[in-house]
């Protein structure tokens, strides 16, 4: 899943709350291009630029469909011992635990991790 939002026009949006930030893997801010970038991108949409047209601007796929399908059969194959399985359990259980972790927050400051 692909979330979006608008940090700075907030009507009809809401900050995520902490319980809801750890569904996403990870957070990607997108700054504003360079200056050189963004001329560039202008004089592209200045000369016609299709963004359905990717190949014409030179991005190629690297993975096809069949690619992506075997890639998730190939999941099903990796063994994961009972050992590792609980090794995990115990960490998740022990930050639960953990009087220096609160929330995805370390002594007041925010984790890396949310």
């Amino acid at each position: 899943m692909l979330a979006t939002q608008n940090p700075i026009e907030y009507e009809g949006t809401y900050p995520l709350p902490e319980a809801q930030l750890d569904r996403f893997t990870f957070k990607l801010l997108v700054g504003y291009p360079d200056k050189y970038e963004e001329l560039e991108l202008l004089k592209r949409y200045h000369h016609g630029f299709q963004s359905r047209e990717l190949e014409n601007v030179g991005i190629q796929a690297v993975a096809t469909k069949d690619d992506i399908a075997q890639a998730r059969m190939e999941i099903q194959n990796v063994k994961v011992d009972e050992a590792i399985i609980e090794y995990i359990n115990e960490i998740a259980r022990s930050s639960r635990e953990e009087d220096d972790l609160l929330l995805g927050r370390v002594r007041g400051r925010r984790s890396r991790f949310y």
